[in-house]
């Protein structure tokens, strides 16, 4: 980006930009849920893997605060909003700038879904999946990290993909995918 004044500087893109143009790229080529999750599958569980290690208590505090606060949600927007921030302070505790940009920009093309798709049984029953990510965490278990938060996403994922396949007045796989993002 060059910025204009006396005379031209290069600044490097801001987060929100990587972000912007990656979910623009995913619109334009109609990448839906599936492929969302296989991508973000392996970068989650290695960014848990590694804020165990790095993970300090002010981060685990933030990760305490969240889930309390989706505790008391009342609104899939509102836990959307916290459930980003869970898994984006993981991705942030993990020490890698890539792993967070990657992560920050696919956590935050799956927001508009979440707000849109999620309802609140499925809110309170991830709670203790996420709890179990924080005590791994807390213990800097790394090995325990990773496999909790595998199993949250593999969860999710099969909550959501049941969803698609449901007949329950949710909308179909398309909606659910690309449109909704």
């Amino acid at each position: 980006m060059l910025k204009r004044g006396s005379g031209a500087f290069v600044r490097k893109p801001g987060l929100k930009i990587v972000r912007k143009n990656i979910k623009r790229l995913i619109l334009l080529n109609e990448i839906d849920l599936d492929e969302f999750f296989k991508a973000r599958l392996p970068l989650e569980k290695k960014a848990c893997y590694e804020a165990a290690l790095y993970i300090k208590n002010d981060e685990l505090a933030t990760l305490e605060d969240t889930i309390n606060r989706m505790k008391s949600t009342v609104t899939p927007s509102e836990w959307s909003k916290y459930e980003y921030q869970f898994h984006n302070t993981i991705a942030k505790a993990a020490n890698s700038k890539l792993i967070y940009i990657f992560l920050n920009a696919i956590s935050g093309a799956m927001q508009s879904y979440f707000e849109q798709s999620f309802t609140m049984p499925h809110h309170f029953a991830a709670v203790p999946s996420h709890t179990k990510i924080l005590s791994a965490l807390r213990e800097h278990d790394a090995v325990l990290a990773e496999k909790h938060m595998g199993d949250h996403l593999e969860w999710s994922y099969n909550w959501i993909m049941g969803i698609q396949k449901s007949e329950d007045g949710f909308a179909n796989r398309q909606a659910l995918g690309r449109n909704a993002l």
